[in-house]
């Protein structure tokens, strides 16, 4: 299991392990109609209750566990759109297997959390893929996932997805299923579709998408074009799903990939509004941006990290997007500050000496 690597992140764990929420374990058999099975659309009082973060001491192996049964609760995802790790782990067959493989794990652990399969279906709308309905079967259940309009990069995107419901119905319907995604919203269709058959996971034939499709999908995303709303739930799987690129050597590769997208993000916008760096900090997964101007004429980004994803890594792996935008939106370096807030999580600020 990844393992994070700061206080804030072992504290909100802690928090989480002792006042969580506790889901029901009675299984319920599986329905013998095709009619959909979909998710509740408001979080039941007790539930928003019980997610509210309790901040003490813990190990930090403890906050994947406790991010799963979190998101397991009913809650909103926010605008459907792109996330970090749908373009990351598409960058190479190899990182493709990854989140389907970490993904099939995930679904293994939320299943034994809770075995009802809306508990499932609560769990990917956090994926900001849309509303989420289940079509029940013993030899292939469907799942389809009906958002808005997503980039298009020619080919399915959600590898990961696709390893959380093969992980959980593998274990509701008791024999190892694998899941295709067999339509994508980022391959011209209106709508996700996986396909669930049994047998072992399939090889992962996935063609890694270009260096400059990734950054145009991120551009478009970051102008607007297909929303940048994001709830703390949608943050918390956004987090979850990169964990393991947190512990991975292509961490480095990761962060590279951020920074010459944030430069190139930074020669089209030429300047930095409120309206792009809320949108860059909402695709990473952070929690707020805000930009800050003193009298010295100074320009800063103040970035807010969560509890939850205050890890050291989180940081190296997220900060680059905004030192590759301001190098090239001022053509001029940025001088990082870190600082760690003793309950609410990390704080950084990027500054540029330059009036705009």
């Amino acid at each position: 299991m990844p393992r994070t690597n700061s206080k804030s992140s072992k504290a909100w764990a802690e928090g989480k392990r002792r006042k969580g929420p506790r889901l029901a374990m009675k299984r319920k058999a599986t329905p013998k109609t095709r009619r959909p099975i979909k998710a509740n659309k408001k979080a039941s009082r007790s539930a928003r209750k019980a997610a509210r973060p309790v901040h003490m001491a813990e190990a930090a192996e403890d906050v994947e566990s406790l991010l799963i049964k979190d998101l397991l609760s009913e809650g909103a995802a926010g605008t459907p759109g792109v996330q970090l790790h749908t373009l990351l782990y598409n960058s190479s067959p190899s990182m493709a297997a990854m989140a389907y493989r970490h993904g099939f794990s995930v679904g293994r652990h939320a299943y034994a959390d809770n075995p009802d399969i809306k508990a499932m279906l609560h769990l990917l709308d956090k994926a900001c893929l849309g509303r989420m309905l289940y079509y029940p079967s013993r030899s292939s259940p469907v799942v389809k996932a009906k958002g808005g309009p997503a980039p298009y990069t020619g080919r399915s995107m959600h590898s990961y997805e696709s390893g959380i419901i093969a992980g959980y119905l593998s274990s509701f319907l008791g024999t190892p299923m694998h899941v295709r995604e067999t339509r994508c919203m980022h391959n011209g269709s209106k709508f996700c579709q996986f396909v669930a058959e049994p047998g072992p996971e399939p090889v992962q034939d996935t063609m890694p998408i270009p260096t400059f499709s990734v950054i145009r999908s991120m551009e478009s995303y970051m102008t607007g074009i297909y929303g940048i709303a994001r709830s703390e739930e949608s943050g918390k799987y956004s987090f979850l799903s990169i964990m393991p690129i947190l512990e991975h050597s292509l961490l480095k590769k990761a962060s590279a990939l951020l920074f010459f997208a944030g430069k190139d993000i930074g020669k089209q916008q030429h300047s930095a509004s409120a309206a792009t760096i809320s949108g860059m900090a909402a695709f990473l997964g952070i929690s707020e941006a805000k930009i800050i101007k003193d009298a010295r004429t100074k320009f800063s980004i103040e970035l807010r990290y969560a509890a939850y994803n205050s890890a050291n890594n989180f940081v190296e792996i997220s900060v680059p997007m905004f030192l590759g935008f301001l190098g090239s939106a001022f053509g001029m370096a940025s001088k990082v500050n870190k600082r760690e807030a003793k309950s609410n999580g990390y704080i950084v600020v990027l500054s540029v000496d330059k009036q705009v």
